[in-house]
């Protein structure tokens, strides 16, 4: 099994086990998408390949944009506009099973969502 994170459009998020493809499925709500991404950073001396999973029909399913999810992608090099639930993974291995979530893109997920919460909380008062 590996680890990962479930973000969700509603910008919480929690840890998930997942062993197959039908698990993430179950996650996203749908048929799969994987998108790669590549994080760089200057505070990193290497550069950290992390798994983003979609449902691939999210944007004709009308799904509502996922605000932490698109920072994530975007950060990671890909696309800037994710919509519904995603789940962040490690990279394949040589296999083809996904590894776990670096702890790097965790933080990544936690910073943004509590950023995007005191935005949301500033512009509310």
């Amino acid at each position: 099994m590996a680890k990962g994170i479930v973000v969700r459009s509603d910008r919480t998020f929690e840890d998930i086990d997942f062993a197959d493809i039908e698990h993430l499925q179950d996650a996203v709500g749908g048929y799969i998408q994987v998108v790669k991404l590549q994080f760089r950073a200057k505070h990193w001396p290497y550069v950290i390949g992390g798994t983003m999973f979609l449902d691939e029909d999210g944007r004709l399913k009308n799904l509502p944009i996922n605000i932490v999810a698109s920072g994530v992608s975007l950060a990671g090099g890909s696309i800037s506009q994710v919509v519904g639930t995603a789940v962040f993974a490690g990279i394949a291995n040589r296999h083809g099973e996904y590894t776990n979530i670096s702890e790097e893109i965790g933080e990544l997920i936690e910073k943004l969502s509590t950023e995007y919460e005191e935005i949301d909380h500033d512009l509310s008062s």
